[in-house]
């Protein structure tokens, strides 16, 4: 919970409703999913961003589909090697970048740029949501407040990035989810910030920086013994969650974007440290905490069994959730001729 105006303040429900009304836009792509591929011009090639317009307004895509590059050559798409990605949706327009070690090809103006989006989360979305999300009275009146000096003006911004992110505005995203996070105790928005600016970073090949801010958070959120408890867990608001959020990007981070396995396991490892405290720590009454206690043990159940690939650490988490009445984790347990 943090302080606002001196009383507790329910941190959980306050970001429930900045995003109900942040991303109202997002029911209409529900209806209408659009094309399944867009199509675009090379109109600037600046540094290492490739600008690029596209041939209709009504879809613009996502941040993070992949983008090919090339010449169209009597009725054929003739691609340039290497990978590329869209790093940024702007409202008519979208700006892409070179990814990978491999050898990539020279892009220039007039080149065509051809995005495929068969399916989520790479479904393009509506130019009009893109733009009345961000431009509605509600999120003016939050910028008002994100830009003041209250003390709520760290959870506007917060909702403010996550609103960007999800249009794919990185550029905007990143500095509100840097901002929300600037000189702030709250584990929620460190853990927040972090995690998506590193989420960014990665789309964009750039990892030593991502690295950097999640190895810092890490570095902040770091526990205590008597703060790795349950209460510190639940509902996914605590310090301990938020500081598992972060060790657990970094696994994933290591596993997904450098492929070194070995750095990745050591940071899951670290998490389940926490993990393991938080599940036999100050654990309420099953009535109380059931739902939450449950989800706490598969989540430790599954990073030891499969991403650790380390059956025997995961047997005494089966076991207590076995105790629990859970009948995926009695059902598992007999098939490894385990009892619990």
């Amino acid at each position: 919970m943090m302080r606002v105006n001196n009383k507790r303040f329910p941190v959980r429900l306050f970001f429930l409703g900045i995003a109900t009304v942040l991303l109202m836009g997002t029911v209409a792509l529900a209806i209408e999913r659009g094309p399944k591929e867009l199509r675009g011009k090379v109109t600037a090639v600046v540094g290492d961003r490739i600008h690029i317009s596209l041939s209709q307004q009504k879809w613009l895509p996502r941040a993070g589909v992949a983008v090919n590059l090339g010449e169209e050559m009597a009725g054929m798409f003739v691609p340039l090697k290497g990978s590329f990605v869209i790093i940024q949706v702007n409202a008519d327009s979208c700006i892409a970048k070179a990814v990978g070690n491999e050898e990539h090809g020279k892009p220039a103006a007039g080149m065509a740029a051809v995005m495929k989006t068969p399916y989520p989360p790479f479904h393009p979305q509506s130019r009009a949501d893109y733009i009345s999300s961000l431009n509605g009275p509600d999120v003016k009146k939050f910028l008002k407040i994100a830009n003041g000096g209250s003390e709520m003006a760290q959870l506007f911004q917060n909702g403010l990035a996550r609103t960007y992110t999800d249009r794919g505005d990185h550029d905007k995203a990143f500095k509100w989810w840097e901002r929300s996070s600037k000189d702030s105790n709250e584990p929620m928005l460190i853990d927040h910030s972090a995690t998506n600016r590193a989420n960014i970073l990665g789309i964009r090949g750039e990892f030593k920086k991502a690295l950097s801010i999640l190895r810092d958070a890490s570095s902040r959120l770091a526990l205590p013994a008597n703060k790795m408890v349950f209460a510190e867990y639940s509902l996914g608001t605590g310090a301990a969650s938020a500081y598992v959020n972060v060790l657990k990007e970094l696994g994933f981070f290591y596993h997904r974007y450098l492929n070194n396995i070995e750095e990745s396991n050591r940071w899951y490892r670290a998490a389940t440290k926490v993990m393991a405290a938080c599940a036999t720590k100050g654990v309420p009454k099953p009535k109380h905490a059931k739902y939450q206690h449950r989800a706490l043990l598969t989540d430790l159940v599954f990073i030891h069994r499969h991403i650790l690939k380390d059956d025997a650490a995961a047997v005494p988490w089966l076991k207590i959730l076995a105790r629990t009445g859970d009948k995926n984790a009695r059902k598992t347990l007999t098939e490894m001729g385990r009892t619990w």
